[in-house]
């Protein structure tokens, strides 16, 4: 997976939190191909270069090569964010109904218009704050319910931008509509805020 985080409460991980994560080395989602002129980061040959290097001989479908084929029984809850500007879009939906169809407790979210791994731009990026923001309380919920929940030193902080679409899905693996309330962003000094242009590669500039 691109990007992952997570917290142990007791013996095992308490939550999980990804972020435009790659977990099928098989390229099989539409979006490597559909979202292609949209990511400022990625290419499909990228993609198939970087899974050769990765895999080499072996299977690219090997669960643990591309756990999107795996049996996900047992993982604690799951937040995969996404862009919807990035090849791997598909790999994060289909994440989330794997997980979902086996039972997994799995929240979905896919930021409109969002490079790969958006987050990376916070403090210039609203939808950036946002989402980490998110992110954060989702583990800390579910560290809490484990064990009492760390001290953090407290931020200053203002209304965050609308939320972003919200997907869960349940044992039945069919993600649905969910409601998402704003949330709240970090204050940066000093400010350089900024939404994040609709126009394909154009974005990439400052991107990486």
């Amino acid at each position: 997976m691109s990007d992952a985080c997570g917290f142990t409460a007791g013996s095992r991980k308490a939550a999980i939190a990804v972020l435009s994560p790659w977990v099928d080395l098989t390229l099989a989602g539409g979006s490597v191909r559909s979202k292609e002129s949209a990511d400022p980061s990625f290419t499909a040959a990228d993609m198939h270069a970087y899974a050769d290097l990765y895999v080499g001989s072996g299977d690219s479908a090997h669960p643990l090569a591309s756990p999107v084929f795996a049996d996900l029984t047992g993982l604690p809850p799951l937040l995969v964010q996404v862009g919807a500007n990035e090849v791997l879009l598909d790999d994060a939906v289909r994440l989330a109904g794997r997980t979902g169809a086996d039972g997994v407790e799995v929240t979905l979210e896919v930021g409109p218009g969002l490079p790969h791994v958006f987050q990376h731009h916070y403090g210039r990026l609203d939808e950036a704050d946002a989402a980490l923001d998110r992110a954060a309380r989702f583990l800390t919920a579910h560290l809490s319910a484990g064990r009492p929940t760390p001290a953090v030193s407290k931020r200053s902080t203002d209304t965050a931008p609308d939320g972003l679409p919200v997907m869960s899905a349940t044992a039945a693996g069919a993600p649905s509509p969910t409601s998402q309330g704003s949330g709240s962003e970090a204050a940066i000094s000093p400010p350089v805020r900024r939404r994040w242009p609709r126009a394909g590669r154009e974005c990439s500039a400052g991107s990486r």
